[in-house]
């Protein structure tokens, strides 16, 4: 089966608190998030949210008509699933260090 990245564009929400863009949030840096992926709960959280998604994907595909909620509960699980340090890098605004 194709996965489908689809990602949730945040932008249209309103600003973000100051604090939010002070305090520092580990999955910004690619090393502690895999390792945060790795460990054997994360996985198994991953594996549930892939398995909830990709169930509502097989629906879809055979016809069935998914609720505005259900369609919606499909993309912010695609979002989690392929989460990356960009995308909370992007959210709390956190520059890449050169």
């Amino acid at each position: 089966m194709t996965r489908l990245r689809l990602q949730v564009r945040l932008s249209a929400l309103a600003p973000m608190p100051l604090e939010w863009r002070t305090m520092v949030n580990l999955l910004t840096n690619e090393e502690a998030l895999q390792r945060w992926r790795e460990t054997p709960v994360t996985a198994e959280l991953l594996q549930y949210l892939k398995d909830r998604r990709e169930t509502l994907m097989k629906l879809w595909g055979q016809g069935q008509e998914l609720s505005q909620l259900l369609q919606g509960e499909a993309v912010a699980l695609g979002s989690l699933i392929h989460l990356d340090c960009d995308d909370v890098k992007r959210f709390y605004e956190v520059e890449d260090e050169q």
